[in-house]
């Protein structure tokens, strides 16, 4: 026998239901398997990231000074836990592989937790977006400065890079 007055219970039920859930949706949370989780993330001792997918087709942050002169959109909701970075030289399409654009660039940035280990040394760039700045086209990166991650940008060349993509 619960413990819970029903008045707790319906109070839970409002405010859940003002938050946009529906009967589907208390179906999933009760079959949900890890709810020891959830409570943790309510007691601050763990926390829930709404989301680590990233829309590829979102417009891209636009930094002060930039326009954007190519933007991929591919049509991908990523995962941003499935990125990988590779070392590439040659013309972007040139193999089965598609360049990651600054979408994701920003969101590794919102969420560093998801970023490798492996991808510090050295900067990993997001070729998917192009922008003009400061008199040439150019991509943002990732850089670990010692303490934390930061995004910077480099005039395109075709230098062998280490590069964010995803296989197709």
């Amino acid at each position: 026998m619960s413990t819970m007055s029903i008045g707790a219970m319906n109070q839970m039920a409002d405010a859940l239901e003002k938050a946009g859930f529906v009967s589907e949706d208390f179906t999933k949370l009760k079959q949900f398997k890890n709810l020891e989780g959830v409570k943790a993330a309510l007691n601050g001792q763990a926390k829930i990231f709404l989301s680590s997918c990233v829309d590829c087709d979102a417009e891209p942050f636009v930094p002060y000074g930039f326009s954007v002169v190519e933007h991929e959109k591919t049509g991908l909701i990523l995962n941003l836990e499935k990125v990988k970075m590779c070392l590439y030289q040659g013309a972007p399409g040139e193999d089965s592989k598609l360049d990651l654009n600054a979408n994701v660039l920003d969101s590794l940035l919102e969420h560093p937790e998801l970023i490798p280990e492996e991808w510090k040394g050295g900067y990993i760039w997001f070729r998917g977006t192009k922008y003009w700045a400061n008199g040439g086209r150019c991509v943002r990166g990732l850089y670990w400065d010692g303490n934390q991650w930061i995004w910077q940008y480099e005039v395109i060349s075709l230098a062998l890079y280490r590069v964010a993509r995803i296989s197709l």
